[in-house]
Order: C-alpha cells, then sequence, then structure tokens
C-alpha cells in the first residue's frame, strides 16, 4: 500500500507491505503481487510485499501461486513511471534532493 510518512516538516509518500505494513525502504526487497489476467484490458488490484514470507502470503491472498503474477519492486515502480509520463529527466533531478 502506498501511506504518506511525516518526515522533517514534509510530507513524504512511501510504499509498505499490504501483509506486514511496514516500509518497503529498498526496492531490491520488494515485490508487486497480482492476480493473473486472462486476457487484453483485463485487469488486477496489486498487493506490495516484501520478498520471502510476505510475499509467499500475498499470493495466498490471490489464491496461490498458480493464480498469480508478480514484478520485481524496482521494475514495477519503473513501469509505472513510464505507464503515466513522466519524463527521465525529472527522475534524474530528484535524484540530487535526498530530503524526500
Amino acid at each position: 500500500m502506498i501511506k504518506v510518512m511525516s518526515k522533517g516538516h514534509r510530507s513524504v509518500p512511501v510504499i509498505c507491505c499490504d501483509v506486514c505494513g511496514s516500509w518497503i525502504d529498498d526496492a531490491d526487497a520488494g515485490a508487486v503481487v497480482f492476480r493473473k489476467m486472462t486476457g487484453d484490458d483485463d485487469t488486477s488490484e496489486v498487493l506490495h510485499a516484501h520478498k520471502g514470507r510476505c510475499h509467499v502470503v500475498a499470493e495466498e491472498r490471490f489464491g496461490g501461486q498458480v493464480k498469480t503474477g508478480w514484478h520485481e519492486l524496482r521494475q514495477h515502480l519503473q513501469f509505472l513511471t513510464f505507464n503515466t509520463g513522466v519524463p527521465p529527466a525529472a527522475l534524474q533531478k530528484m535524484d540530487g534532493d535526498r530530503e524526500l
């Protein structure tokens, strides 16, 4: 799930695990689990999860591993930024702002 956290007088969005509720502060340690889709234009909600036990529980919520797909969290975020038209230059500009 996406939450907003207060950090130094700022409201900062963070991704939290839909299983344990804690912040996934390392994209390489996260996964995005979804129900397998059956055809074009089919959609699924997603669950954000830590890899490992939380990932397994997230898959179980959708009916088990056979009925789910998943993306690496890092790759999922790349897909999201591309699919929402965020230009790479905007992300590069943010890279220097470590206060976020």
